[in-house]
């Protein structure tokens, strides 16, 4: 703490009594001096005073690193800033000042809001708190001020204030890209729904509904992958795979995409074949995100560049577009979750703001990188993806084909949901099983006890007794045979995974689920997964 002929204004205060010596009054004032210095300077707080001139008679240290500055007891006057401004920016003269203010209309103006700037250009935001400091006959003497510097809480307030805007614009563009596949699949139903529809009209229906169910699966998987990536949740499930098949699924997963936007895709790979060892969905996603990021945020009639080459054992991928460009100021946000790129060259939407994050996470899981490089706006953007999984000479991962059927067998489903009990209905007894259903634990145990199926698929989230109990309790059941027991449920985590088999089932497959996973879990001697 800074003061200025501090001990002279106490032995004016304080004139000596007869009784006491002047030296023991000295004494004590300076040790009550020591004191006051000592519990000033430990407080974490900006505190200082002023004369009622406004000179600065005393300050702490916590001012001190304030302002950047030690200011001249006696000579600055109202603060020690450098420069002041306002909350919205405005320059905001000293002698406009919180302190000013208090002194110069002597009355107390409670707590304000200000921009401090140190001299080296830095600003911090504080809270002031003046008080007046009145004589014993009720004059002014000066005033106090506690000062606090709120910098590091203005920046979480900012950051919440951008989360909250973010999490808007992000459920505001969900709904939306919930709506665009939903469309054509509600036309498509119609159609079926007509009358007597063409075989034609009954094909094309039938190839509108499954890309768009599978669009909203990728969206629903998208949306998991938060949560995984969010909690480092995310497994590899790596094997030796070809990058031709790779590339051939990830092409797959953009292409109505391209043909939707008359789009121009060209791809460039090795002409000699090429093993990789990594998780093959994974690394067809991670192309699929970057290739749609760049049919998303192209032009109408626009071009997508897809090149592949391979630098010792790592594999180089580079995706560039003709689209919108990215910012400047952009390019270190772009893999941030839920940040989708806006400019004046387009208004369509962007996508969810995830398949960025994705493609990040993924490739550090893989040992590798993404940047992101642009020119500016109408400049278009490149990524460039680098990934340590080429191999040589290993041996090639074999993927058995599952057959179209199965032995047909007697299957309970046990679900909730009406119409997903009666869709899975029927696709099964077009496979020739035989299908009992069941809304709940009580009727599936009561059916159960009358006549013991095969194989029973239960939805996790039945109302009262859930999928999980009701699979303990159908394992105490008499039987001749065990039956085969899978569970059908959107949880996807691999905690759910592993409580389902935890809890007797044989297998766990996700929502929605494909044909052939669904036969293949049905075979008797599959081995446990979780497929989707």
């Amino acid at each position: 703490m800074k003061t200025t002929n501090m001990s002279h204004r106490s032995e004016t205060l304080a004139p000596a009594s007869p009784a006491c010596g002047i030296d023991d009054v000295r004494a004590a004032l300076l040790q009550s001096e020591m004191r006051f210095r000592i519990l000033l300077d430990d407080f974490p707080v900006a505190i200082y005073c002023c004369d009622a001139n406004g000179k600065l008679t005393l300050f702490n240290d916590a001012a001190v690193q304030l302002w950047g500055r030690s200011p001249e007891i006696g000579m600055d006057s109202w603060c020690g800033s450098h420069r002041m401004f306002t909350v919205e920016g405005r320059p905001l003269p000293l002698d406009r000042c919180p302190m000013a203010l208090t002194l110069l209309e002597q009355q107390e103006i409670g707590i304000s809001e200000a921009i401090v700037e140190r001299p080296d250009g830095s600003r911090r935001n504080v809270l002031a708190h003046p008080r007046l400091l009145a004589g014993s006959n009720g004059e002014v003497l000066g005033a106090i001020n506690i000062v606090i510097d709120i910098t590091e809480r203005k920046r979480l307030e900012e950051q919440l204030k951008d989360a909250d805007r973010r999490k808007d614009e992000f459920l505001a563009m969900l709904a939306h890209e919930l709506r665009n596949p939903l469309a054509p699949v509600r036309s498509a139903v119609e159609v079926l729904k007509s009358g007597r529809p063409s075989d034609i009209q009954i094909s094309q229906a039938v190839k509108v509904i499954d890309r768009q169910t599978t669009h909203l699966t990728s969206i629903v998987d998208d949306l998991l992958d938060v949560a995984r990536i969010k909690h480092r949740r995310v497994t590899l499930n790596k094997t030796n795979v070809e990058l031709a098949e790779v590339l051939a699924d990830a092409i797959d997963i953009v292409a109505p995409e391209v043909a939707m936007r008359g789009l121009r895709l060209t791809v460039e790979q090795p002409t000699h074949a090429v093993s990789l060892h990594c998780d093959r969905t994974r690394l067809a996603q991670m192309l699929g995100n970057l290739l749609n990021n760049a049919a998303k945020y192209n032009r109408e009639k626009g071009a997508i560049f897809l090149c592949v080459t391979v630098d010792g054992k790592d594999l180089i991928v580079t995706v560039r577009d003709t689209g919108i460009g990215i910012k400047k100021s952009m390019l270190g946000q772009v893999f941030d979750l839920f940040t989708q790129v806006r400019n004046g060259f387009t208004r369509q939407s962007g996508g969810l703001g995830i398949g960025l994050s994705v493609v990040k996470v993924m490739a550090e899981m893989h040992g590798g990188s993404i940047s992101a490089a642009s020119d500016g706006e109408g400049c278009g953007s490149e990524f460039c993806l680098r990934l340590p999984i080429v191999t040589t000479g290993a041996q090639l991962h074999l993927v058995v084909p599952v057959a179209d059927s199965v032995q047909p067998q007697r299957i309970m489903i046990v679900d909730d949901n009406l119409d997903a009990g009666e869709a899975m209905k029927m696709l099964l007894e077009f496979h020739g099983h035989e299908i009992t259903l069941a809304r709940n634990a009580e009727e599936a145990l009561l059916a159960a006890r009358r006549a013991m199926p095969d194989v029973f698929l239960i939805d996790i989230g039945l109302p009262g007794m859930d999928g999980h109990a009701l699979a303990s309790e159908l394992r105490m059941l008499p039987c001749d045979k065990p039956p085969r027991m899978i569970a059908v449920t959107g949880f996807g985590q691999p905690e759910d995974r592993q409580r389902s088999l935890s809890a007797g089932f044989d297998d766990h497959l996700i929502k929605p689920v494909g044909l052939s996973p669904l036969l293949q879990s049905l075979a008797p001697d599959t081995l446990p997964n979780a497929t989707g």
